[in-house]
């Protein structure tokens, strides 16, 4: 068993671990809250089996340090694992969650290993780095100006308790003014921000003029949103892609994105224990690691897996049925494969998910692993909670695509692979 493979496994049962504790957390702490009042906690020997099912996948998904590696690790974490160990919990739904929970995990663990045999012809031209920086800040800039001419922004930003009000006020503002507001923050916001924030560590050595002007706009670009939309998500996004490119590094950088997510767990487990803060597992993991499969299972209870029928607006039928409220509850993949059409549909999306970490794999290939996952991780987190199509357009994975294959022929680069066997 080589390091990497151990170190994914470690991950993963210190997953399962702290998902428990804050599943147990969250279901005494929301026991009247629509959606969660479903919530039982179930005996040992009636969770483990769900439990084995969710771990698997860590025995058997690819570990070879890609660009589409990562990205299938990461919806593992965020999306395929939660739908699977959250089914005990969920007594009281109609579907068989076992037979399901089988499903989940095998057809994952195949797609996870067909992309990864996959080649895709890279097609290569000559891209001038100095065309491609230029080009990538006058976006950024031109998106910035957009919001800002849209927008009435201020900087007195929101607090932690008014993002749903103003949030709601933006959905209005957008709603009247037709899509493009939507579509532009959001890919500002997945895009955009990260590419600037890896634009400002690339160009750091070549010019610090530059590399300051990539920081500043990026750094910008989140604030605003931040103020006009309040997406927690955009600041977020913003410290994170700058952390795991720093932390990533050129040593082992699949490895450490692994680790990632240890330190994650270790310090959500360490600020609720200690009393320090503890709302850290029933609100920061809840949301990241717990929600995305619960979404799933509620899709699975409401549409069914033999359901052949597609309902596009499934997000806020769960969203109304199963907590009351009017929003727009998506299940990332699985779930979104329920609403397209039952199994059919989930066949369908994960051949789109197969395609994208293929292509990640042959773009991904030809830069620095620790620039191209920094640069997909807020669209691998988006696939884990949204439609597949949606984080295509709307959540810029295309736009991302496109920047790697602008770096990929501007300055090409081979990943050394050997220190992370």
């Amino acid at each position: 068993m080589t390091r990497t493979r151990a170190t994914a496994i470690a991950v993963t049962l210190c997953l399962a671990v702290v998902y428990v504790l804050a599943m147990v957390r969250s279901c005494d702490a929301f026991a009247y809250v629509p959606g969660y009042d479903r919530c039982r906690i179930p005996s040992v020997s009636s969770a483990l089996p769900s439990l084995v099912i969710a771990v698997l996948p860590a025995f058997l998904l690819p570990v070879r340090p890609t660009a589409g590696t990562g990205i299938i690790w990461i919806v593992y974490f965020m999306h395929v694992f939660g739908a699977v160990a959250v089914a005990p919990f969920l007594s009281d739904l109609t579907q068989d969650t076992l037979f399901f929970s089988l499903f989940i995990s095998l057809s994952f663990i195949v797609v996870s290993l067909a992309s990864n045999l996959t080649t895709i012809p890279f097609i290569s031209f000559r891209i001038n780095s100095t065309i491609l920086n230029a080009s990538a800040l006058i976006v950024i800039i031109a998106a910035l100006s957009f919001i800002l001419t849209r927008f009435s922004v201020s900087f007195n930003l929101p607090s932690i308790y008014d993002v749903y009000d103003v949030r709601a006020d933006f959905v209005d503002k957008i709603s009247d003014g037709g899509g493009v507001d939507g579509y532009v923050m959001l890919i500002s916001a997945y895009s955009l921000v990260p590419i600037g924030a890896i634009l400002s560590f690339i160009t750091y050595k070549r010019s610090s003029v530059l590399s300051a002007s990539f920081f500043l706009m990026s750094a910008l670009v989140t604030l605003v949103i931040y103020s006009v939309a309040a997406f927690k998500s955009s600041v977020f996004i913003f410290l994170l892609v700058s952390m795991i490119y720093i932390y990533v590094g050129d040593k082992e950088p699949f490895r450490r994105l692994l680790l990632i997510f240890s330190v994650v767990l270790a310090f959500a487990l360490i600020l609720d224990l200690s009393g320090v803060h503890s709302d850290s597992l029933i609100h920061w993991f809840r949301r990241v690691f717990i929600v995305p499969g619960l979404n799933v299972q509620f899709y699975l209870d409401e549409f069914g897996f033999f359901n052949d029928v597609a309902v596009p607006d499934a997000p806020s039928i769960i969203s109304r049925v199963y907590f009351e409220t009017d929003g727009s509850a998506n299940a990332g993949l699985y779930g979104n494969g329920l609403a397209r059409g039952g199994w059919h549909g989930i066949l369908f999306v994960l051949f789109i998910f197969y395609l994208i970490a293929s292509l990640a794999n042959t773009i991904g290939g030809r830069v620095p692993l620790r620039i191209s996952i920094s640069l997909l991780f807020p669209s691998a987190y988006a696939l884990s909670n949204s439609s597949i199509t949606t984080v295509i357009l709307s959540y810029g994975l295309m736009v991302n695509f496109i920047f790697l294959y602008g770096l990929a022929n501007s300055c090409p680069a081979k990943i050394t692979r050997s220190a992370d066997r």
